[in-house]
């Protein structure tokens, strides 16, 4: 039973440690891409991608981080919704 205590101690840190890792480059695309967003629906479709490029990483699959990687690319600036949707549509179909 303490072996078993130990591993998930162990499993907790690691988590931790790659969380506040991937927290530094959470913040900097948040700052890099939400500053010029000028919709509420791209501000969330950019929330969505930079939380899970870079604070849940290990979770997103190379198809998903690219199409985030296409919604970081286009839509900051976008200033209608139905821009933002287009855009997030086209991204979805590409080719990763």
């Amino acid at each position: 039973m303490k072996s078993r205590k130990g591993i998930l101690l162990v499993l907790a840190c690691a988590f931790s440690i790659a969380a506040t890792a991937g927290q530094e480059e959470y913040n900097e695309c948040m700052l890099t891409y939400l500053k010029k967003t000028k919709v509420n629906l791209a501000a969330q479709f950019i929330t969505v991608a930079c939380d899970e490029n870079f604070r849940r990483p290990s979770f997103t699959f190379s198809k998903r981080k690219a199409y985030n990687e296409c919604i970081l690319e286009n839509l900051p600036g976008v200033e209608s919704t139905r821009a933002a949707a287009e855009i997030r549509s086209i991204c979805a179909r590409k080719e990763f």
